[in-house]
């Protein structure tokens, strides 16, 4: 059932005749007829055609805006009153501070980016840079720290005079300022001492030294009859005219010149000599009188009484030394002073022993002449 069934059929309206324009032709085709029928109409058409007026909301009126006519030149403009004068000045004096105050705040956020001068952190600099330079002065130029004593420790046969004259500390010298490294290089130049050490006290401004003597190992007397006291890196830190007692013998047949005292000897064999000894003093039974070293650094031990062993190089010399210890084992003759001359250890696997004739060995034991009598060779 259609809701329109009261409603009259939709009479369609003629055709509006064209407007004549220069771009509409004069004659058009004629619009194609509706073939589907007339068109609903809705209420407000049916009321208008039954002669009734729409229901419409209200309206209000708006009133017209007034119009205000305004000349257009300031000339024309009437006379201001003196209130609308005061108005203007205080409008205008407005309008010129808030224009300041924008300024303001426009330079204010355009100098955030920019490098000012921090003038406290700068006199903050300074008074820091003045506290810095007076306290070096004050430490190093202060009569407060002085060196007021040396003290000076571990010395025995090196005189306390000696020490303090290779230190050249005065009186009115800063503790702060003194030359470690140069003062313990001063004290160690002196031959008798292997090492210093100096250790500042900045309370007490002393100055402490400890010092580390040289021990006696061997003495080595030169062809020229000087004796040197040499310690365990052959360092020769003392002379004398006699070989000191209790100390073993080094003779050197050759050596050019004086031997520096404080500088390691450089003489050839004079490294090998200390197997030697170890092994010497190791043995009751050999009292070893002196150390031979020729000028090519070939070693000849002497013991007591005048009998020499040769051991040639320092080649192969702890199985020198093995042989030796068998010969002196196996054979109850060569232990005897007087009886043995001269034993060859050159070759350490055939040994090569010269005994002294039994008429002589009294006169060569008094004279020290040896006298081959016979040789024998020990496997």
């Amino acid at each position: 059932m259609s809701r329109f069934r009261d409603v009259k059929p939709h009479q369609p309206l003629p055709p509006r005749a064209p407007r004549k324009s220069a771009s509409t032709p004069v004659s058009q085709p004629s619009p194609k007829k509706d073939t589907l029928g007339p068109r609903p109409i809705s209420a407000r058409q049916q009321s208008l055609r039954e002669g009734g007026t729409p229901s419409l909301p209200p309206r209000t009126a708006v009133p017209p805006a007034p119009s205000v006519a305004r000349p257009r030149h300031p000339a024309a403009l009437p006379p201001l009153t003196v209130g609308q004068q005061r108005e203007s000045s205080k409008r205008r004096k407005r309008l010129r501070d808030a224009e300041t105050t924008r300024s303001r705040v426009r330079v204010k956020r355009a100098g955030k980016n920019r490098r000012r001068i921090n003038v406290p952190k700068i006199l903050l600099g300074w008074a820091t840079a003045v506290l810095v330079v007076e306290c070096a002065a004050a430490l190093l130029f202060s009569p407060r720290l002085w060196v007021s004593r040396i003290l000076v420790e571990g010395n025995r046969n090196v005189a306390l005079p000696t020490i303090l004259a290779r230190l050249k500390i005065g009186d009115k010298d800063n503790i702060v300022r003194l030359p470690v490294k140069k003062l313990q290089a001063a004290v160690g130049a002196e031959p008798e001492i292997e090492t210093a050490e100096i250790h500042r006290d900045f309370l007490r401004t002393r100055v402490r030294v400890l010092v580390k003597e040289r021990t006696p190992w061997a003495c080595v007397q030169t062809p020229d009859q000087v004796c040197y006291t040499i310690d365990r890196n052959l360092v020769p830190f003392r002379t004398a005219d006699v070989p000191p007692v209790g100390l073993p013998l080094l003779k050197l047949s050759d050596e050019s010149g004086k031997v520096p005292l404080g500088k390691p000897m450089t003489a050839p064999g004079l490294a090998q000599v200390s197997r030697c000894l170890t092994w010497a003093r190791a043995r009751t039974d050999f009292p070893l009188d002196a150390v031979t070293i020729d000028s090519e650094g070939k070693l000849c031990l002497n013991r007591a009484g005048g009998t020499r062993f040769s051991l040639g190089s320092g080649v192969d010399l702890d199985r020198k030394l093995k042989s030796l210890e068998m010969l002196l084992t196996q054979r109850a003759e060569l232990r005897s002073a007087t009886n043995v001359a001269y034993v060859n250890l050159l070759a350490y696997d055939a040994p090569a022993v010269r005994m002294r004739s039994v008429s002589d060995s009294d006169s060569a034991a008094s004279k020290g002449a040896m006298t081959v009598d016979e040789v024998g060779t020990l496997h």
